[in-house]
């Protein structure tokens, strides 16, 4: 055995391709890999000397055109805690696709382990943000709490989790549907085999009965478990990677949010951008590029903007680029704000989606077992073998219906 160079999935002997990321195995290189030197690969990040303290910020000032744009204390110390945590989200989030690379190879995983590694790398930037809560004497919140006001409010990566988790129970519950429709059919079916046999004991009537139940029962069951079986490598294919982990560090960078909210409803001054400012910046801005408007106030009216809304709106850097070209002073700005930076950082060409590998059916032994007896069962039985034929064969999805239904398909 051995490891992938590229994923780190062990792989067997001989393999000329890695079953999980497809890379070709060259076994005169892996033959010197461990899992050890696979994972120190990998450093993982921390955040332990990042914003010891909370930022007190300063008024800051930019020059346009002649004119300059004074950003207030306030605002900065909000631009300051979006910066800072976007550098940390960035680590974390760095940390949870390493982990889910390494965890995570088939829906089975995805669905065990995906929401402790999400919650495991987002906890290192909540606990950042009580620090600050505390030495801002703000002491009423607990850690647990923080989190679950947090995940209430962004919980893209977790909607994600949710929907695939939905998306099995809805195979699961047609299945059950299914089976609630035959069993009025199998119940009656298994009177017609009593009622029609020699045997007359009662005690043996009802073991047949039972028998019967136990049929119909594990037929569904194990019809239920073979079509979600079936499912899971279509389902896991609907899960796009770089699309997950985009939304990881969004969720972990908006823990942001989440502290200056706090910090704003409990008397700290800081810039918070409310909706109608947002919405009458965009009206302002769609009104500046109109011949009408008078030049000589453009400067002091677009900076009223940026105060009002400066952040994911790239129509309005997009407007003084192409007002003043891309000068130093425009992309000073730009920079400060952050909006050079991209909020989508994993790109589906560095993380494609990757089929998962369906897993046998480990319970067509089991399976073949139980239908085995049942043919004895109903070799001793005078019974409509058409009958028998007509239910099982609605059943063919499971291994006992399969295994029934050849006994009577002639």
């Amino acid at each position: 055995m051995g490891f992938c160079q590229n994923c780190g999935l062990e792989i067997p002997d001989g393999a000329k391709f890695c079953m999980n990321c497809g890379a070709q195995i060259d076994w005169s290189i892996l033959a010197s890999t461990t899992q050890e030197t696979i994972e120190e690969a990998y450093e993982l990040q921390t955040i332990d000397n990042d914003l010891l303290s909370p930022i007190q910020g300063e008024s800051k000032t930019f020059k346009l055109n002649g004119k300059e744009l004074i950003v207030p204390k306030e605002m900065d110390i909000f631009n300051e805690y979006r910066m800072t945590f976007r550098s940390m989200a960035k680590k974390c989030s760095d940390n949870a696709v390493n982990e889910y690379l390494k965890e995570i190879h088939n829906l089975d995983d995805f669905l065990e382990k995906f929401d402790n590694i999400y919650m495991k790398n987002l906890e290192p930037l909540t606990k950042k943000a009580m620090d600050i809560l505390i030495a801002e004497g703000i002491y009423t919140l607990t850690h647990e709490e923080f989190v679950k006001k947090h995940v209430t409010t962004y919980h893209n990566s977790l909607d994600v989790y949710d929907a695939v988790i939905d998306c099995c129970n809805s195979v699961n519950d047609t299945t059950s549907q299914i089976g609630e429709m035959f069993n009025d059919g199998f119940q009656s079916l298994t009177g017609r085999m009593i009622r029609r046999s020699n045997v007359q004991s009662v005690m043996v009537n009802n073991f047949l009965t039972g028998v019967a139940e136990r049929l119909f029962e594990n037929a569904m069951s194990e019809g239920s478990k073979d079509v979600l079986n079936q499912k899971k490598p279509e389902i896991y294919a609907r899960i796009l990677p770089h699309e997950v982990f985009n939304n990881i560090f969004l969720d972990y960078w908006c823990v942001f949010g989440s502290l200056i909210y706090l910090l704003k409803q409990n008397g700290a001054t800081i810039y918070w951008p409310s909706k109608d400012e947002k919405e009458t910046a965009n009206r302002i801005l769609q009104n500046l590029s109109n011949p009408s408007f008078n030049q000589d106030k453009l400067e002091d009216v677009l900076f009223d903007v940026v105060r009002m809304n400066p952040y994911n709106n790239e129509p309005l850097f997009s407007f003084m680029k192409e007002k003043y070209g891309e000068t130093k002073e425009v992309l000073d700005i730009i920079q400060y704000f952050g909006d050079d930076l991209p909020s989508k950082i994993y790109s589906e060409k560095d993380y494609p989606v990757i089929a998962e590998i369906p897993a046998p059916v480990t319970s067509q032994q089991n399976a073949n077992g139980l239908g085995t007896m049942a043919n004895e069962v109903i070799d001793k039985l005078n019974i409509d073998t058409q009958a028998v034929k007509n239910v099982f064969k609605s059943a063919t999805d499971s291994a006992v219906g399969k295994s029934l239904f050849s006994k009577f398909k002639k």
